[in-house]
């Protein structure tokens, strides 16, 4: 009975999660003009073609489809594809999670994706080449994970379907098959003997036709297009990479990056995450027991800093958060529980890096400002330039 409850809450708040995301997501679709990258796309509403220069054309399609044949031209009409494919992605990534694990596992996914700029405002309000391609993606993605969990061939034809339909919507949808073919050599051998394999592989080709057909008329003039922007052997910039990394930290939700890099960090074996906080901001149960342990990541719960700080590789500190005691005699009591000074520095490795969002109330003094190990300032510096970059790309500047 007490799992009925408990599966009826996570219905019940999906529902929630959608309603508000949909009235959100059609309010700024209706009142906000198109950017300088959807009135391009809308180009190829306005002149079909088998493909483009440089994009496939699913994104005309899919803004003929759904303003019925550009019948209604107002922003909400032509970003319309957008909110219903936002809607659907955030169900497929529920029922993701739901295959790999569990239903709650499947809420959170969805809770995570919803809470990305990139899925609600890139994708789930404009209409960009990346609107169909997550769909696409994601569709591709659960069909491929039923068939490896409980394989029947329906599964693995409709996956290579949908992952040709990536394709045809933007050209990175080819990673899908890249990331297929990577599981299969090093986990499923098994699977390079079953012809449906091939048969999915196929189909995905099939739909790549229209793109082929294009090319063989233009040259290949998309393909000579991309290829000139990526280049193996020019000069590296590591600036470059640091921006772009800290750019994608923010496009994609802060939290969600955390959960990807915990996982990968687990990967290597003795690394492991120290929690250190006082038991009423200790990390939430749902991380623990929906992240941490079924990644097997190596972990422990602290209450004294000064205890483990010799053993850190990287020290991230945040404020003590007043917004979430439940009482104002609780957060004077631990308000100045964790500050780190020059004292506690001198126990700490060499090389050890200090990272914080900030700003910072009295958590980190001054005087660790001057420590070559305190890269916060460098931190909120990158995060300025993704912020700035964002806005300009959310505006329509660039």
């Amino acid at each position: 009975m007490t799992v009925k409850i408990k599966e009826d809450n996570i219905k019940r708040n999906l529902c929630y999660l959608l309603i508000i995301s949909i009235l959100i997501r059609c309010f700024i679709a209706a009142f906000f003009e198109f950017g300088n990258d959807e009135v391009y796309y809308w180009t190829y509403a306005l002149y079909p073609d088998w493909s483009h220069f440089d994009h496939p054309p699913m994104v005309g399609l899919v803004m003929q489809l759904f303003s019925l044949n550009l019948t209604f031209t107002s922003e909400f009409a032509l970003r319309l594809s957008s909110i219903i494919f936002m809607t659907i992605n955030t169900v497929l990534m529920y029922l993701i999670g739901k295959e790999v694990k569990d239903k709650q596992t499947g809420f959170y996914a969805a809770l995570l994706y919803t809470a990305s700029i990139y899925s609600f405002v890139i994708t789930g309000i404009f209409i960009l080449p990346d609107t169909p391609l997550v769909l696409f993606t994601l569709l591709s993605t659960l069909h491929f994970t039923k068939y490896f969990k409980h394989k029947g061939n329906k599964h693995i034809i409709l996956a290579g379907l949908y992952s040709g339909l990536a394709m045809l919507s933007k050209y990175s949808g080819a990673f899908i098959w890249i990331g297929v073919g990577l599981y299969i050599i090093l986990y499923a051998r098994d699977e390079l003997k079953k012809p449906s394999l091939y048969v999915s592989a196929f189909i995905s080709l099939i739909c790549l036709t229209p793109i082929l057909i294009w090319n063989i008329n233009n040259d290949f003039i998309s393909f000579t297009f991309h290829g000139d922007r990526v280049g193996l052997f020019g000069e590296f910039h590591p600036e470059y990479l640091l921006a772009e990394l800290i750019g994608e930290f923010g496009y994609n939700n802060p939290i969600n990056y955390i959960l990807v890099i915990m996982t990968l960090i687990a990967i290597f074996k003795g690394n492991k995450f120290i929690f250190i906080s006082p038991k009423e901001l200790s990390v939430p149960d749902y991380l623990i027991t929906n992240v941490l342990e079924p990644a097997g990541v190596k972990y422990e719960i602290v209450e004294s800093l000064d205890e483990v700080i010799s053993q850190l590789d990287i020290l991230y500190m945040t404020r003590v958060q007043k917004e979430r005691f439940f009482n104002e005699q609780d957060y004077i009591r631990l308000k100045d529980s964790y500050i780190l000074d020059s004292e506690k520095m001198k126990n700490a490795k060499k090389n050890m890096i200090v990272l914080h969002p900030l700003p910072r109330v009295n958590e980190i003094t001054p005087e660790v400002d001057e420590d070559p190990r305190a890269a916060y300032f460098k931190q909120v510096k990158y995060g300025m330039y993704a912020r700035m970059a964002l806005i300009a790309k959310l505006t329509g500047s660039i």
